[in-house]
């Protein structure tokens, strides 16, 4: 009470987990469990309960890779695609759903997503699908492979679709989003730019929506 923190009612309270993972050469699978009798003060009481959100299984031939079950991803920067967790801060948006990679050439990489994201205990309301590609120039010429000149370029696609909630203001179902993305190093310096372009976002054309919300 001396430096105003919030008054609650348990003295104790607990956020636990438990990773129960087996792997068998190319192949893993895994499960955690999860408990919040009840949630650390600061944490959102949605998570408040037990159970298992988080299950996988994978395969890793090392020039393809496949996960069936919750993964997290992340294409370039993650401006129009992360899935990640941040477990000090109660952040988890797990993919649930399929994942896949493969290197078809030691200088290309391939990633594509097909799921939807956590949300607390249960699962949002968007179906995600994405795609990710990324080359090296210089693992595909091999006389750059010496050259201090260092070029990575990459290019993402990611839709959305969910059902429109409300017809009054007619929202598109399916959000497309795109990112393209360079990298150029010489030496001690490199430069790396990103930049990325929402399709349909609804706020960018529907002036019914900034009004009711502004």
């Amino acid at each position: 009470s001396l430096i105003g923190a919030e008054d609650v009612e348990e003295k104790m309270l607990i956020n636990a987990f438990s990773n129960i993972v087996y792997s068998y050469e190319k192949f893993t699978a895994g499960i955690r469990f999860e408990m919040y009798q009840n949630p650390l003060v600061g944490f959102n009481k949605k998570y408040k309960g037990s159970g298992i959100p988080f299950r996988y299984a994978n395969y890793n031939d090392g020039d393809w890779e496949i996960t069936v079950g919750n993964y997290y991803e992340q294409f370039g920067n993650g401006l129009i695609f992360r899935s990640y967790e941040e477990r000090n801060l109660g952040f988890d948006n797990a993919m649930d759903g399929i994942r896949f990679r493969a290197n078809p050439h030691k200088s290309f990489t391939i990633k594509g997503v097909w799921g939807i994201q956590r949300y607390f205990w249960e699962k949002g309301e968007g179906i995600v699908r994405g795609i990710d590609g990324e080359l090296n120039v210089n693992e595909l010429f091999a006389k750059m492979n010496e050259s201090k000149l260092k070029i990575i370029g990459g290019f993402s696609f990611v839709s959305k679709y969910q059902v429109d909630q409300d017809p009054l203001y007619n929202l598109p179902k399916n959000v497309g989003a795109f990112a393209g993305r360079l990298n150029i190093g010489y030496g001690k310096i490199n430069l790396q730019s990103e930049y990325a372009y929402k399709i349909n976002d609804p706020n960018a054309y529907l002036e019914i929506i900034w009004l009711t919300t502004n």
